[in-house]
Parts: structure tokens; C-alpha cells; sequence
């Protein structure tokens, strides 16, 4: 692949048959102070040539970015959650690939720190803005604006670490001092 393909993102997409990943631009793109930063996302269609693979997002973005890509079951659409560096503080931007067209979904003042799709048409986010133990949004794909945005799991007396939707619940992990136990909504 990519010359200076890195450990950050790889999302398989069967749908389109393809897949994303992220690399580092080459010395010929930057200059050598910044190699091994400014992580890129590209689409490699398989059996392709390299040559082939098309720039998706964020060529020139911040120098410590890291990309963490996930991809609906279907191909119809990508979250990547950019980090900034390794703070927890993330980006949110949603690729419709239909259109081949990012937005931006939220920024670091968000305070969203993973996104899965669901069954339902709709994005689930773990946020931690105003619910320092976390709460789950729901992100609809149709109209992915913040006015549609709404809590579906609130914050708790636990801490939500992990959740999986699927096609009739919302699986919720969560702890509590040592203990740990799933909830199903």
C-alpha cells in the first residue's frame, strides 16, 4: 500500500468493495521535520493499483491527528473520530459516500468519544459533554443536525465504557467503582 502506511485506521468495506486507511504523507509531500505526522485517510478500491487510491480527508490537517475510522454494515456511510494527539479530545466527521462528501458532526468542545451505527438509520455517540460519566446520543443519518441530536441513554451514577447497538436493543457496558455489568435499553 501507501508508502507510509500507519498504525491508526483500517476500515473494510465490503459494500463498496473496498476499504479506508490512513498513512502519512511521503517525504516528497512534507518536509522531513514533519514525516511521521499529518495522518491522511484514503480509499483503496480493491484490485486496484496503488496509483488509484483516491485522498478521502484531511490532507493538511493538524500535525498530531489521529484517525479513527468506523463504517456502516451497509457502505453508506463513514465516522471518523479525529483525535487531537493523544488527549482524548476528538473531531467528529461524517462521510456520506454517495455524495463523497465530509461533515462535520462536532467538534472537540463536543466532547464525543466514539460513535457505532445502528440498524436504524442513526449514528449512537458516547458523549462526556455535561455528563462527565457519559451518556449515549442519537445521531439520525437523515438530517445528521445538532437539533436532532437527542440523548437516549443519560448519564447514570455509573460510567458508560462501551456500548453495541443492534437491530432491536442498545447493549450498554458501565462501571462503578471495581464492578462492571451490561444494560440492555
Amino acid at each position: 500500500m501507501h508508502g507510509n502506511l500507519v498504525a491508526g485506521a483500517l476500515q473494510l468495506q465490503l459494500a463498496l468493495g473496498g476499504f479506508w486507511y490512513t498513512c502519512h504523507p511521503t517525504a516528497a509531500e512534507r518536509p522531513a521535520d514533519e514525516l511521521g505526522f499529518r495522518q491522511e485517510v484514503w480509499f483503496h478500491k480493491l484490485g486496484t493499483p496503488e496509483e488509484k487510491d483516491v485522498h478521502s480527508h484531511d490532507k493538511g490537517r493538524l500535525k498530531i491527528a489521529e484517525h479513527f475510522l468506523n463504517a456502516s454494515e451497509d457502505g453508506k456511510w463513514v465516522i471518523d473520530f479525529i483525535q487531537k494527539g493523544d488527549g482524548g479530545e476528538y473531531e467528529a466527521w461524517l462521510l456520506d459516500t454517495a455524495k463523497n462528501a465530509w461533515t462535520k458532526l462536532a467538534g472537540y468542545e463536543e466532547q464525543w468519544k466514539r460513535g457505532e451505527f445502528g440498524h436504524d438509520g442513526a449514528l449512537y455517540v458516547l458523549s462526556k459533554k455535561g455528563a462527565s460519566k457519559g451518556q449515549v446520543l442519537r445521531v439520525p443519518l437523515a438530517a445528521p443536525v445538532p437539533a436532532n441530536i437527542k440523548v437516549v441513554i443519560p448519564q447514570g451514577e455509573a460510567t458508560i465504557t462501551t456500548f453495541t447497538p443492534t437491530p432491536t436493543r442498545l447493549y450498554v457496558g458501565e462501571q462503578l467503582g471495581g464492578s462492571s455489568w451490561l444494560r440492555v435499553f
